[in-house]
């Protein structure tokens, strides 16, 4: 395999691939299978209430010309610091791959893993969604989700980013002994917990924008906007419940509602009280 980094753009691969729905590229007897693009969402009612996101955006377009600047969000679980990448991602009308960091995470799981043929046990090479955000000519949106577990790997997972985040922008393969180009218009959007350390390699190519829990009305807003079919009692006791407990996450409250519509159509009479609404709520915060 050759050492020499390979440039991979639209012309190198077959018919006019590119863009989301590309599946593999050709490299002489070897194909490389490309994972497909995260899913696509609906336009939700998520709001910048504190304009992490317009800094994240601000900072990739007057920088634009720095193709080593990326963004990393820091916060606590489910204070919407993937959506935030996604967002990103649709606004610049780009497709987005998502790679889920975990301890066990190794340099080749970051990068390219083989996968053997049911029919001649020869193996086949899968990139990983990171690669194949790369790689896409089109323009991609790479996203480490929860970077910061598998900066905890004890294969140093995180270690093919140290060249692919600078202005080398390339990244090594040791299985297949091979350096990638990577395309023009590539972004990396990593996300982790507040208390996390990551590399210095790994932080230092990156802007750090920290985000914290919205405030309750905010909350609530997002929530129910989330939640469909909640009626105004209901939302009303979610909003005196979280008044009381001011760290829930959206990811949480959203589960709190679901499980709280539940238990109103099994446990509650037909016309229930606000005092009876804020029992439900509370019995389904204890569930959840």
């Amino acid at each position: 395999m050759s050492e020499k980094p390979i440039g991979l753009w639209k012309e190198a691969l077959p018919g006019d691939a590119g863009g989301s729905d590309w599946t593999s590229i050709t490299m002489g007897a070897l194909e490389i299978h490309v994972q497909p693009s995260d899913p696509l969402s609906a336009a939700d009612q998520y709001q910048d209430w504190d304009g992490s996101l317009n800094r994240a955006m601000t900072a990739l377009q007057q920088f634009a010309d720095l193709e080593s600047l990326h963004v990393c969000f820091t916060g606590p679980t489910g204070c919407g610091k993937t959506e935030r990448a996604r967002r990103i991602a649709r606004e610049l009308k780009l497709p987005s791959y998502t790679l889920q960091g975990h301890p066990m995470l190794t340099p080749e799981d970051v990068v390219l893993s083989p996968v053997l043929t049911s029919m001649t046990g020869a193996p086949r090479y899968v990139a990983s969604p990171l690669l194949s955000a790369f790689l896409n000519p089109g323009g991609a949106v790479a996203i480490f989700d929860e970077i910061g577990k598998a900066a905890k790997s004890a294969e140093d997972a995180l270690a093919p980013l140290s060249s692919a985040l600078d202005m080398r922008r390339t990244i090594y393969s040791s299985m297949i002994q091979t350096t990638f180009q990577i395309a023009p218009g590539a972004l990396f959007i990593s996300t982790a917990q507040t208390d996390e350390i990551l590399p210095e390699y790994i932080t230092s190519r990156m802007v750090v924008i920290p985000i914290e829990h919205p405030p309750a009305e905010i909350l609530v807003e997002i929530v129910r906007a989330k939640t469909p079919g909640v009626s105004d009692p209901l939302a009303d006791a979610f909003r005196e419940w979280i008044a009381e407990h001011p760290a829930t996450s959206a990811r949480k409250g959203i589960l709190i509602l679901h499980m709280a519509m539940r238990l109103l159509g099994h446990e509650a009479p037909a016309r229930p009280s606000a005092a009876c609404l804020i029992s439900l709520i509370r019995k389904a915060a204890a569930y959840v």
